[in-house]
């Protein structure tokens, strides 16, 4: 079955469980508040729900109660995808405004794997899992993506370039610097899959760059002569694998 124009008004809801015709799925706890209190729903409406392996299901509430949501599946409405090509975003933690700017915009420009590292400047030396992977669940909610993105454990600089896979392109984006302009990468056609670095507040140390044009499995690139915050510097290079 095709989604219709109704099916957009109807809210949009990440769950872990298995999706199938006929099914009977009882939605999280943190969803009851959302849909009784928020979006004012009752038994009888409907609503949209994927778990970024069974495609996107309409849905009917068959019991609201205070603590509990039970959703009786009526038919798959967009069959599950995947992504046309991996973009893995590999970044310092940032500070909470921009942090939430930059995860918003990277599922809306289609990362697929988040990669937080330490930098030498990085600022935020912790982050809380469990909060972006919500955001990274929201943003998917929102966007219509049926692909949630990968966030992988938070680990220092040198860790993650040593393990990192070489068939992989994995390209450090450096400010102001003589490397070739990024766009210039992908004349030729896009990738596979590409990894983007991308420095912290502060940028890369001169010591860093050197770094990153010594390892043969990393290519460096300009992203132009201005001077981006951090979370601008993280949507150059996606808007680049969208568009090229």
């Amino acid at each position: 079955m095709m989604m219709t124009t109704d099916d957009y008004k109807y809210p949009r809801l990440f769950t872990e469980n298995d999706l199938r015709e006929n099914g009977h799925i009882d939605l999280a706890q943190n969803h009851v508040h959302y849909l009784r209190n928020v979006m004012r729903r009752k038994e009888g409406d409907y609503i949209r729900v994927f778990n970024g392996r069974d495609g996107e299901w309409r849905g009917e509430i068959i019991d609201l109660g205070k603590k509990s949501i039970t959703l009786a599946l009526q038919a798959q409405i967009r069959a599950q995808d995947t992504a046309p090509y991996a973009v893995h975003l590999v970044f310092a933690p940032l500070k909470k405004d921009r942090m939430d700017f930059l995860i918003e915009k990277a599922v809306e420009l289609g990362v697929t794997d988040f990669h937080p590292i330490l930098t030498d400047r990085t600022e935020v030396r912790k982050i809380k899992e469990d909060r972006l992977i919500q955001q990274i669940t929201e943003a998917c909610e929102q966007s219509e993506r049926l692909t949630v993105p990968a966030l992988h454990p938070l680990c220092h600089r040198d860790a993650f370039i040593a393990d990192w896979d070489p068939d992989i392109p994995l390209i450090a984006c450096i400010e102001r610097g003589t490397h070739p302009l990024l766009g210039n990468l992908f004349k030729n056609g896009k990738p596979d899959a590409a990894a983007f670095i991308i420095g912290p507040v502060g940028g890369f140390t001169d010591e860093e760059t050197t770094l990153f044009e010594k390892t043969p499995h990393i290519q460096t690139a300009s992203l132009g002569g201005n001077v981006l915050r951090s979370e601008t510097a993280a949507i150059a290079p996606l808007i680049y694998m969208m568009l090229s």
